[in-house]
């Protein structure tokens, strides 16, 4: 399973623009995803991870865009996949 999806802070979802270090939980308390947000943009290293804890995915966003090489992973931690999202 995917992680949830949360409001995008360019769709007006947000109260305010997050900024500085977040996480996300699923509701059991286990993390769903960390980053760092600059005045309510993704930037620098983001992990995401499936509901049992294991990670899901990983990678760079800047200004809000996937950016470099990002890995994906199945449920058990093992590497699906590795795509170059380039600059």
């Amino acid at each position: 399973a995917r992680p949830r999806p949360w409001p995008s802070p360019r769709s007006g979802g947000w109260r305010a623009r997050p900024h500085g270090p977040w996480r996300w939980w699923y509701e059991d308390g286990t993390p769903q995803a960390v980053g760092t947000f600059e005045h309510g943009v993704r930037v620098g290293p983001w992990s995401y991870y499936h509901p049992n804890g294991q990670l899901w995915a990983e990678g760079v966003h800047a200004d809000d865009r996937a950016v470099g090489v990002w890995r994906v992973y199945d449920e058990s931690g093992a590497l699906l996949s590795e795509f170059d999202h380039g600059e």
